[in-house]
């Protein structure tokens, strides 16, 4: 059942006007903490559609931001999200080549600007005085007035920036109530719609997780979003400091936040790390794999259970493991179908099998120079993830690598996936990445790429990782890197370790 944002949005703030649902610290003072009720988002909805109808903006039209994560984005979202107004959040790390792309597929017709970011885009000629609003990231909102309005659209999208694999930008067109209907069915999967959860937002809200998992779901839990600037390397040293300040109840962690937490928390006495999540009622896990050793010992180290979800922007949530699947665990597993879902496995011809799913809240399309691409779905509806897997006999998905990483060496193919796993049960190994590469004789084959521990000796980690290998499934080279390109989601960019 596809549900509607703005009716649901209204009964949720009509029931909690008083309880807060959007936190963040003072930009200018950390000490002060800014808290918004569910009463005072909806009084700045209505006074920031008042700013956009000034900028003579309906429903339907497109609004584009620059913002870091902050309540004057999440409010700008929510706004769009009620108006029927469609937004295309970008970081503020931004390029000007980005931005001409966005006006070339999208054309927005009104642009809001961090005040910390805006003399960078200062030259570009898309943005004109009369298309963009610089505004203040205090969480004061002065750069609204009290006058207020109420737009009659309900449909709005989310449009998220992507090259794909292709490498060519275009945009993820996402329906607001269907992302919303399927945050609904999720929590209710977990039996959490009225479970009052309060996460802190640390994942990039220009991407889905900082405004999908971190924003819209806190709210559909009628709890709230304690708002901070994105995970970085000063957020390890702090995050349980966080956890109590703000009484976080609720955490979503992503697999490399979860290796830098495990690496501090040999620093923290055991006593404080169990202390530390003793309120938390949720933890879930997603946007990457992680080998089933890493997740056990994290929840050994901090007394927590992980709840780990497969999803794709494209799709959301399909699989998640419950409190009663943690004892069925295996490698590469996330949890059994979701009740919504359906799921089949086409066979391929290296007797793989690829995850096809069919759900009621799959993506609108691309929206790219051409037009709108829709979702490429066969005869019976089901959305190819280019993810490969099996089902065990517990009904628990495992998955093993993606379609691209499965390769055919000299008529023999190799797990890209199983190479990382393999290479990353060595102790001295923190992280592996297997990239695939052509090769003159054998077709393709691949680079393995290592993130080690200090002060270990690299060709004694290359020969025992090589003796574990049979040799067609050699890599070409093994490469030490201090440390892996990511997305702001936490992925690796195994294009980018290709490049000298």
């Amino acid at each position: 059942m596809i549900r509607n944002f703005k009716i649901d949005i209204n009964e949720i703030i009509k029931n909690n006007a008083d309880e807060i649902a959007l936190m963040a610290v003072c930009p200018q003072n950390d000490e002060i903490e800014i808290m918004l009720s569910y009463q005072d988002v909806k009084t700045l909805i209505q006074k920031t559609s008042a700013l956009i109808k000034n900028f003579n903006l309906n429903s339907g039209d497109n609004i584009m931001t620059i913002l870091p994560n902050s309540l004057e984005l999440a409010i700008i979202f929510l706004t769009c999200m009620y108006s029927g107004i469609n937004l295309i959040p970008l970081p503020c790390e931004t390029k000007n080549s980005d931005i001409n792309n966005i006006f070339e597929i999208a054309n927005p017709k009104l642009c809001f600007i961090s005040n910390l970011v805006n003399e960078k885009f200062s030259d570009n000629k898309n943005l004109t005085q009369e298309n963009q609003s610089i505004i203040n990231i205090d969480g004061s909102f002065s750069w609204l007035n009290d006058d207020k309005y109420e737009y009659n659209g309900d449909d709005a999208c989310i449009f998220i920036s992507t090259s794909g694999t292709t490498g060519e930008p275009k945009l993820m067109k996402i329906n607001i109530n269907k992302l919303w209907s399927s945050g609904y069915s999720f929590l209710s999967a977990h039996n959490l719609l009225n479970a009052q959860l309060r996460f802190l937002n640390y994942l990039p809200m220009s991407y889905l997780g900082g405004l999908f998992n971190l924003c819209l779901i806190p709210l559909l839990s009628k709890g709230c979003s304690v708002i901070t600037e994105t995970f970085n390397g000063r957020t390890y040293l702090n995050f349980w400091q966080m956890i109590e300040r703000f009484k976080i109840n609720a955490i979503w962690f992503t697999p490399s936040i979860i290796k830098g937490l495990s690496t501090f928390g040999q620093r923290i006495p055991i006593e404080e790390r169990h202390k530390a999540t003793n309120d938390i009622k949720v933890c879930f896990l997603g946007t990457a794999p992680i080998n089933l050793e890493n997740k056990i010992n994290f929840e050994k180290q901090f007394n927590i259970e992980l709840y780990e979800n497969f999803a794709l922007s494209e799709t959301t949530f399909f699989t998640s493991e419950t409190k009663e699947s943690l004892n069925i665990r295996e490698e590469s597993s996330v949890g059994e179908k979701l009740n919504y879902v359906d799921i089949k496995l086409k066979e391929l011809e290296n007797k793989t099998y690829e995850i096809l799913v069919k759900t009621p809240y799959l993506f609108d399309g691309y929206l790219t120079k051409e037009g709108l691409i829709p979702p490429d779905i066969d005869e019976e509806g089901y959305f190819s993830t280019c993810d490969l897997g099996s089902f065990n006999k517990n009904g628990t998905l495992i998955i093993q690598g993606r379609n691209r990483d499965i390769i055919k060496k000299g008529g023999y193919f190799i797990s890209l996936r199983e190479i990382e796993l393999l290479a990353e049960q060595n102790q001295y190994v923190k992280e592996a990445a297997a990239v695939k590469i052509p090769h003159d004789f054998y077709g393709e084959s691949y680079n393995l790429y290592l993130v080690l521990e200090e002060d270990i000796e690299n060709t004694m980690v290359n020969h025992q990782i090589l003796d574990k290998l049979i040799k067609y499934k050699w890599p070409e080279e093994i490469i030490i890197k201090k440390e892996f390109p990511r997305t702001s989601s936490g992925k690796i960019k195994k294009q980018e370790l290709l490049k000298p």
